[in-house]
């Protein structure tokens, strides 16, 4: 990989020796062949270098957002009702909207994980609290 010698397609060449001939260019060495001058003009060789693969970088694919916060509003509120009423029932509800919601790209989604998780766990707090001091 660390090769850098440069390369040039194979094909006939104006004949470095010999004006007006032409001589055939393997890829790698100049060949014995070598033909009159009659055929299309010559192109001169364009020599190329490798590049090491470690000199490329990746270009990251562009991350998808979606417009629509449907799913996140959805994990806000169950988080919100997790945290008064039921919060077994609403908690993960709540986790699983948000959840779908980041894999949607909803700019709301991170948030609404937070509500629900935290709407499900200080519901169940609450809840043991209640049901001890009765």
């Amino acid at each position: 990989m660390g090769d850098h010698q440069p390369t040039s397609p194979a094909g006939w060449y104006q004949d470095p020796g010999s004006p007006g001939q032409q001589r055939y260019w393997d890829g790698s060495a100049w060949t014995s062949q070598t033909s009159p001058g009659s055929l299309p003009p010559p192109t001169e060789p364009q020599w190329h270098h490798r590049v090491p693969a470690s000199a490329w970088t990746p270009t990251p694919a562009p991350t998808a957002t979606s417009d629509s916060n449907g799913y996140a509003v959805g994990a806000m509120v169950c988080g919100a009702i997790a945290l008064l009423f039921f919060p077994i029932v609403f908690g993960p509800v709540g986790l699983v909207l948000a959840a779908i919601g980041k894999s949607k790209g909803e700019r709301l989604a991170t948030t609404a994980l937070a509500v629900a998780a935290s709407g499900t766990v200080l519901g169940m707090m609450l809840g043991v609290l209640l049901f001890t001091g009765f």
